[in-house]
């Protein structure tokens, strides 16, 4: 997932330094299994859908994350999102 998250920061082209200190706000996932089931509904939910195979796997793991830790899920990838 933080590969997924350096690859848009790149893309972007936001500054490094700014890319690392959000991240060190970040909450580590010490228990997977409610994220890794939240991945399963999401796909499965999503799988009949065109957007399924549009949306990057990696950023369905990003989302899947959000849902299990009930977090807002904010994002500029209104591409895969919308």
């Amino acid at each position: 997932m933080l590969g997924e998250f350096w690859h848009g920061a790149i893309r972007a082209g936001h500054d490094p330094v700014t890319v690392t200190e959000f991240l060190a706000l970040g909450i580590p996932i010490l228990e997977t299994e409610t994220t890794i089931q939240a991945y399963a509904h999401l796909c499965a939910g999503l799988q009949e859908t065109p957007s399924f195979k549009q949306i990057g796997q990696n950023d369905l793991w990003i989302a899947a994350v959000c849902i299990a830790k009930a977090l807002p899920f904010v994002t500029w990838n209104v591409r895969h999102f919308q």
